[in-house]
């Protein structure tokens, strides 16, 4: 159940029919920039969940939400559906202010679809009739016809007269984004959407979702803390934390350039290690690095070394170049080991090794940077 704060009138509505009646009502949006967020604030109390956001997403566009529980994801996707009313800045569709200073347009009355991680089919009613419940301006005819089109896009056309009950948690996923999509909206909003799923099925619905956007050509906001999620649906990565997006780019970019280690971590293990020399010949403890790799970051510039950067070897004694350390832990990975190493320099690092690597925790090694001394050894 959520609360729903008009202009004059508070109602308690269920997620069932918040997620048909926001797309109802509406003209479409216009101009190739469909969601335009800016300067959003929300407190809760003396808690800002929302601290001057900023985001605009494209028409087309994928963009996902990544951060840990509690950082305003939901929030943010709430106030742009208009389930929740900010406290600063402005909320655009397309060329229409939908909220801001004395603006509160309610869910029904925005062009968004929305899809909830719990599905939120209506248990008493038909696949068919849960896709078309939110087409109450078309004919009776043209319903079906659209519902048909739907079913055929999910790949569900024999399913049309079960019930929820009667559907695998994949079907039911698919369900819910025919219904969001049946009235055509603009963008559509995604929260959490597999968190429910099995990691086998998970993955799957994953890539049907990321193809069925595709085909419609509709704009989407997803909202996930799973960064496997985001990389495989998102065009573009808002990264948040503490209720402020601290980085936006495409997943490659952040990949290559995080602001920070926070972000960097998103992506699995790393270390950033304190860049020394010229600015043409940069080096840090496991030896040189491409000066395009090293970062600008506040307390001075770093490059990052992630498990498969690493090259590990065995300790030659005080001839060798690189960082010694001890292993500290190896565990099997699926592909090979990951083994962490404490340097003697104070610092861990991780790298990943082949199935058949003969270093185990207690051994002395030599651990280089990849790219500056070729292939691993083991």
């Amino acid at each position: 159940m959520t609360t729903e704060v008009t202009n004059e009138v508070t109602t308690e509505v269920t997620n069932e029919e918040l997620a048909v009646t926001a797309t109802e009502m509406n003209t479409p949006v216009t101009g190739d920039i469909v969601v335009r967020a800016r300067n959003v604030s929300k407190r809760h109390g003396t808690t800002e969940a929302l601290d001057n956001m900023s985001l605009e997403v494209q028409r087309g566009e994928i963009v996902a939400l990544l951060g840990p529980s509690g950082c305003g994801k939901s929030t943010f996707l709430a106030s742009i559906a208009g389930l929740v009313r900010i406290d600063d800045g402005t909320i655009a569709l397309g060329e229409r202010v939908v909220s801001g200073a004395g603006i509160h347009v309610p869910p029904q009355d925005r062009r968004v679809g929305l899809v909830f991680q719990d599905h939120a089919l209506f248990p008493h009613k038909t696949v068919a009739d849960n896709v078309g419940f939110g087409l109450h301006a078309l004919s009776r005819h043209d319903r079906r016809e659209r519902v048909a089109e739907m079913l055929a896009l999910v790949r569900l056309t024999d399913k049309g007269h079960r019930f929820p009950h009667e559907l695998s948690g994949g079907e039911s996923q698919r369900v819910a984004l025919a219904r969001a999509l049946a009235p055509s909206p603009e963008v559509l909003l995604l929260d959490e959407p597999f968190a429910s799923l099995d990691p086998t099925l998970r993955s799957e619905v994953r890539d049907e979702v990321r193809s069925l956007l595709r085909s419609v050509g509709s704009a989407a906001v997803l909202v996930s803390h799973d960064i496997e999620d985001a990389l495989a649906l998102g065009d573009r990565l808002a990264i948040l934390r503490s209720g402020r997006i601290v980085q936006t780019d495409t997943p490659d970019a952040i990949y290559r350039r995080p602001v920070d280690e926070h972000v960097a971590r998103i992506f699995g293990p790393v270390t950033a290690l304190a860049v020394t020399g010229s600015s043409a010949a940069p080096s840090t403890l496991l030896g040189p690095v491409a000066p395009a790799d090293v970062l600008a970051w506040a307390f001075g510039p770093v490059a990052l070394v992630r498990p498969h950067d690493v090259e590990v070897s065995s300790d030659p004694g005080p001839s060798g170049t690189g960082a010694r350390g001890i292993v500290r832990d190896r565990r099997f990975v699926g592909h090979g080991f990951r083994l962490v190493i404490g340097l003697d320099e104070g610092v861990d690092v991780s790298a990943d090794m082949a199935p058949d690597a003969p270093y185990g925790v207690g051994d002395r090694v030599l651990v280089r940077n990849r790219a500056a001394h070729g292939p691993a050894a083991g």
